[in-house]
């Protein structure tokens, strides 16, 4: 047979090689996009960590849970998360698989938000009327756990309605909103500062969602003050800024706006651009994950940190101890310790007066004793 010939069936033999290894890989990715968009498996990087809290397990003797969302650059949730792609730190510690729970998913975490209304004259007319009917629906789609309060900014800050307002008259005072006609001036970073400190003082996490066209002047605070009042730091969740901007009337305000949002770990939304989904503007924040721990109720704080890829999010948070409110409650001179059944009963009793920390009573009865220390 001549060379070129057999160079020739060679060439067309790779040729052919080549060309059936790219049509499998081409089949092995339809599939697995079909079984990604099937499973919702999430492909995206995780480029931050929120963790809105640590709590106890009443029905779980000795164990905590972290409460914590998983987000990426653009603000968005990362769903589908497995237990083998987040790792747990307890004081610097990385917790082994053996002292850790499954990974639980939701998409109706439990919410606590505020909204920061700015009721200036540069928002007369069609933005107010359109931030109303926002407004409205972002109400009327809270769940039996969540929570909402309302601030308005104009030359003032006022608290339209706080966490303890009632449904029914949160939805009346917001029917109601207008604008404030005479004011001259917009004191937005006040009524922001004001909307985190509604949260703080209701000692918890969640995002403050400001309506405004990002126009500030007359304020005391400056943007540096909010996003140090919204950083998370030692026992306090991170706070994170939703602004959505109107910016019909220009666009000087909104690359604060923008700041404000990306160094909180929120997003920016204009009002135009919404349409009639006011959801899109809380559900990132709805969706997030629990995962159980083994945790040694000590009475101390404890620095908790999740971590998924090179992400990673932090809490402290206090573990609280059974045996300090039992002491509390045996009176001035005795304290219980390991010996008699007398001892038992007070730390029983204790741990009923203590409530949810009674399901911590795991002692053995037989070796407690009652000492009396004069």
């Amino acid at each position: 047979m001549a060379p070129d010939a057999t160079r020739g069936r060679s060439g067309g033999l790779m040729t052919g090689f080549v060309q059936r290894i790219v049509r499998f890989a081409g089949c092995l990715a339809v599939l697995l996009g079909v079984a990604a968009a099937s499973d919702g498996f999430d492909l995206r990087p995780v480029a931050q960590i929120l963790v809105d809290a640590v709590e106890l397990v009443p029905e779980a003797p000795g164990s905590a849970l972290v409460r914590f969302r998983a987000v990426d650059s653009e603000g968005e949730p990362v769903r589908n998360l497995r237990t083998v792609d987040v790792s747990l730190w307890l004081d610097e510690q990385e917790l082994p698989g053996e002292l850790r729970g499954e990974l639980l998913s939701s998409e109706r975490h439990p919410l606590s938000a505020v909204l920061a209304i700015d009721t200036s004259r540069t928002m007369m007319g069609r933005p107010l009327e359109e931030v109303r009917r926002l407004a409205l629906a972002l109400e009327a789609d809270l769940g039996p756990r969540d929570r909402l309060a309302v601030v308005t900014v104009s030359d003032t800050v006022k608290v339209l309605a706080d966490f303890r307002t009632p449904r029914s008259e949160l939805r009346a005072r917001l029917t109601a909103l207008r604008v404030e006609e005479q004011a001259m001036t917009t004191v937005l970073w006040d009524g922001l500062a004001a909307a985190i400190d509604l949260l703080r003082r209701a000692d918890t996490g969640g995002p403050v969602v400001l309506f405004s066209d990002g126009r500030d002047n007359g304020s005391q605070a400056h943007p540096a003050d909010l996003l140090a009042a919204s950083r998370a730091h030692q026992d306090r969740p991170q706070i994170s800024i939703l602004p959505v901007a109107y910016t019909g009337r220009g666009t000087r305000g909104r690359a604060d706006l923008e700041d404000l949002a990306s160094a909180s770990g929120g997003i920016l939304r204009d009002l135009d651009q919404i349409g009639a989904s006011a959801s899109s503007i809380l559900r990132p924040r709805r969706i997030g994950y629990t995962l159980q721990f083994d945790a040694d109720l000590d009475g101390a704080s404890h620095h908790v940190q999740v971590g998924v890829e090179s992400a990673r999010g932090a809490l402290v948070s206090r573990f609280p101890q059974l045996v300090r409110v039992a002491e509390a409650v045996s009176g001035p001179g005795r304290r219980a310790e390991s010996g008699s059944y007398g001892g038992a009963l007070a730390l029983l009793c204790a741990g009923f007066l203590a409530g949810h920390y009674r399901t911590r009573l795991r002692l053995q009865l037989q070796r407690l004793r009652l000492h009396f220390v004069r």
